[in-house]
């Protein structure tokens, strides 16, 4: 076949074909869509999203069904101990509390307050800057507000959260504040030249590094709330604080920090949490899954949902604060507070919980402010005017608690991902280091939320193209919820049945049919079967870009990624069970060799057919093409890019990593061409040996070493001379 014959064909079928909104590509114009002229699936992109949506409602309901029939006191009570044993499981465990080694660093004054600048160790050599405002000319022990801040690369430098905390300082509030990681002078990449971030806005310091914590079942919710709490600690130790009258308030990722402390510790005595609670059903019905610390690890599947944070905290004084175009849902806003109702009334104690919402979007308003200090006010026992007062912003260098204003270029320190790589060491330590089949098999069923495809696949014919040496055939599948999963199947016209080959491309079947090894495969009597796995091609990505999207180092889709985490799934067991369904179906055609059916992944798509193929064990023959060498590169290493974690397991290397996996197919012909790092770099060929020793050695033990080839410094051109073999 030449190579202007395949782009003939293309073009014939472009000019017949019905308008597709697919691009032409600078290499030659794309394949002929599929799902373009199906009504049905008009909104093919967004599969992925739905499918997970679709799945958490489901969960979602059950637990809906599951809290209705509570309806005492006692049930709630045995209902919160349930939510809060749950959450310390799945974000913790929690470190031990080591000394905080509070260090005051500066002190600003004024007529009316002054200011502490404050440095504290949450954990030995991680530090957490914060800032104590102290009213002037009260006598006596004060009432005491923990300001958690939202998303702002500033902190609580932010002039909105300065004007919250000064009118409480007035009011005769001591107000301590401190930086979230990943905020103020917490950054946890911070260029040392600009004193900025090196992976993007605050949602992406908490998401690049929550995605670590993730790969061993870990959270960044932990360290999230563990800041939190141990601002509670110090509050504590302070003589002019009145520990019998200390409240907590918080707003957007301040609010999401105040309600973990509402299910979590009941020191303080009350919690105002802003423009945060919704509810999850709402939540993926609008906005989608948030940054990493706002997802605990199979939270959704363990039934936990917005309500549960604060349902916890009952009966003691809680405020909800709202707006109500706010990208967090009011009517989940008002749902929640319904619930919580209930909750409050089981208690006789109603009064305590109280709702207040204003029009506006995310953001602060004079009445919901007014609200916050009337809150306090009355239930620490400080009356006084409500009325919310202008007041004078204060200078960064007047609230900079470090001499570089970054803990990192002053002190240096620990940061989550040093504390993560510590903990992941030890659940490396922990793994076996000989191959258990059965078990490798077994964890990555289940860490994947893997799904057995069915026994027959649906599969729809769509029509097929024939040129004088080849033929296109057009098919979509149903995967295992409502979505499809549209394919070519590329064969000869000489008379089967052919040995097939699977080539999984991470731009899906259009970007893959235009590779020179398709053409090659085919003029060697082979079938090539291209799919579109979920958020490739037709049917992705998609328009959800939520706000852990844009890195510095490519972009990568986390928040989805996060939300398949919340349902105890993951987007590699998807396409895992999508794959082997189509292995199914390739195997029940006339036209293919039911035991000739190899398969080629291509970069990201490389983990997907390793965990496809362990938890089928079908293919004839196995190609990896660029692969990731190992997801404890992506946990070991600072910077990674994001691509690589988009295609890596959840809690997976609790058990097992890649090479295992690769271990686990033997005595299937393997090959491994041209792997790579974290950082998308070519492995050398000695380091390529070093990482898959196991392999080898699985091989060797097996009598098949033969079958095992490693591949290294191979040019395109090569690689394609090589699968067409």
């Amino acid at each position: 076949m030449k190579v202007k014959s395949l782009y003939i064909i293309l073009l014939v079928v472009m000019a017949v074909a019905p308008f597709s909104l697919s691009q032409t590509s600078a290499d030659g114009p794309d394949l002929p869509p599929i799902l373009d002229t199906w009504l049905e699936y008009t909104d093919a992109q967004n599969f992925f999203y739905h499918y997970i949506s679709h799945q958490a409602q489901h969960l979602l309901q059950q637990r809906r069904e599951m809290v209705s029939q509570i309806k005492t006191k006692e049930q709630w009570q045995a209902r919160q101990q349930e939510i809060r044993k749950t959450i310390i499981k799945l974000v913790g465990p929690f470190p031990e509390r080591t000394p905080l080694n509070a260090r005051i660093t500066g002190r600003v004054d004024s007529a009316n307050y002054y200011i502490e600048h404050i440095l504290l160790e949450p954990q030995p050599e991680n530090y957490m800057s914060a800032c104590m405002f102290i009213p002037k000319g009260l006598t006596g022990k004060l009432p005491t507000v923990i300001y958690c801040s939202g998303h702002s690369p500033i902190g609580f430098r932010n002039p909105k959260y300065q004007h919250i905390i000064m009118n409480l300082v007035k009011k005769g509030f001591i107000v301590f504040a401190f930086d979230p990681m990943g905020q103020g002078e917490r950054l946890m990449y911070v260029d040392p030249e600009t004193g900025e971030s090196l992976v993007g806005r605050p949602t992406r310091e908490h998401s690049y590094p929550g995605a670590q914590c993730f790969l061993i079942g870990s959270s960044a919710a932990r360290y999230y709330i563990w800041d939190a709490l141990r601002a509670i600690d110090y509050v504590y130790t302070r003589p002019e604080v009145d520990t019998t009258r200390v409240g907590m308030a918080g707003r957007s990722g301040g609010g999401t920090q105040s309600a973990y402390i509402a299910a979590l510790d009941n020191r303080v005595d009350a919690i105002a949490t802003e423009c945060y609670i919704t509810n999850f059903t709402r939540l993926f019905q609008t906005r989608g899954p948030q940054d990493a610390e706002q997802n605990f690890f199979h939270g959704i599947l363990s039934g936990i949902d917005h309500p549960d944070l604060l349902t916890v905290w009952a009966p003691k004084p809680l405020l909800m604060i709202s707006a109500t175009r706010d990208f967090f849902s009011i009517e989940g806003v008002r749902e929640t507070a319904q619930d919580l109702t209930k909750v409050y009334q089981a208690f006789d104690a109603e009064e305590s919980f109280s709702k207040v919402e204003d029009d506006a979007e995310h953001a602060s308003t004079k009445a919901n402010r007014e609200a916050l200090y009337a809150f306090f006010q009355k239930y620490l026992d400080n009356p006084g005017d409500c009325t919310d007062t202008v007041i004078d912003t204060l200078t960064h260098g007047e609230l900079q608690v470090t001499q570089t204003g970054q803990i990192q270029t002053s002190m240096g320190g620990r940061t989550v991902f040093d504390i993560n790589r510590k903990e992941a060491k030890q659940v490396f330590a922990k793994r076996s280091k000989e191959i258990d089949v059965a078990k490798i098999r077994q964890a990555a069923a289940y860490w994947n939320g893997y799904q057995p495809p069915p026994s027959e696949p649906n599969v729809v014919y769509c029509g097929a193209y024939n040129q004088s040496d080849m033929r296109l055939e057009r098919y979509f599948m149903h995967g295992d919820g409502e979505y499809v999963i549209p394919f070519y199947i590329i064969k000869p016209l000489t008379r089967g049945p052919y040995p097939a080959a699977l080539y999984l491309h991470p731009d899906g079947k259009s970007a893959a049919a235009r590779q020179s090894v398709v053409k090659k495969l085919v003029e060697n009597g082979f079938a090539v079967v291209l799919p579109d796995l979920l958020g490739r091609g037709e049917v992705g990505p998609g328009v959800h870009r939520g706000d852990a999207y844009e890195y510095k180092q490519g972009n990568a889709n986390y928040n989805l990624w996060f939300g398949a985490i919340q349902i105890g799934r993951s987007l590699v067991g998807i396409h895992a069970g999508d794959i082997n369904s189509l292995m199914l179906h390739l195997q029940a055609r006339d036209d293919i060799q039911d035991d000739a059916v190899r398969a080629i992944g291509e970069e990201t798509m490389a983990p997907v057919l390793l965990h496809a193929a362990v938890l089928s064990n079908k293919f004839c023959a196995i190609d990896l093409i660029k692969p990731l060498g190992s997801y404890e590169s992506l946990v070991m290493n600072k910077y990674y890019i994001p691509k690589f974690m988009l295609a890596a397991v959840p809690g997976g290397l609790k058990d097992y990593d890649l090479p295992e996996l690769c271990a686990v197919l033997a005595p299937t012909p393997l090959r491994i061409i041209n792997p790579v790092n974290n950082n998308d770099k070519y492995l050398s060929t000695k380091e390529t040996e070093k990482q898959y020793t196991i392999v080898k050695k699985h091989y060797m033990e097996k009598g098949v070493a033969s079958n095992l080839q490693l591949k290294t410094e191979l040019t395109d051109q090569d690689i394609a001379d090589l699968l067409a073999h």
